[in-house]
């Protein structure tokens, strides 16, 4: 959340420095308007963390939060009110403003990573009860 805050916190103009210099180690960007590629890094970046915020939250919540699908689903509401609280934050942020649909991206990612890391722990959980059962 923090990382997510310190990018949230840089202007327009530190921004687009970053997104440029990621958008040079793409191959063959220069197909792409600038404009697009821009987009697409932004986009992939907000992904990218919320994908990981995803992840990080279902790991703390089912430490407080035994049943699986209760802490899934807190999880997600924890990601998606974070989303909108970073977008609110980007109101007082210059050159910068929030967006309906950043809410979106950032929220199916979460989602994405909370599903992710839920069916990676069934699948060990599943694996070590047959290696248990298997050896007894």
């Amino acid at each position: 959340m923090g990382v997510i805050f310190l990018f949230s916190s840089e202007g327009h103009d530190a921004s687009s420095s970053r997104s440029d210099a990621v958008i040079h180690l793409i191959p063959h960007a220069s197909h792409w308007s600038h404009e697009f590629m821009t987009f697409v890094a932004r986009k992939l970046a907000h992904s990218f963390n919320y994908f990981v915020l995803g992840i990080l939250m279902l790991n703390v919540v089912r430490d407080f939060i035994p049943r699986a699908r209760r802490a899934v689903i807190l999880s997600g509401l924890f990601v998606m009110l974070y989303a909108v609280s970073d977008e609110i934050h980007q109101i007082f942020v210059p050159g910068r403003g929030p967006l309906v649909t950043d809410v979106l991206i950032d929220s199916v990612a979460g989602a994405l990573g909370i599903i992710l890391f839920y069916g990676v722990l069934k699948l060990v959980a599943t694996r070590r009860m047959a290696k248990e059962l298997a050896s007894s």
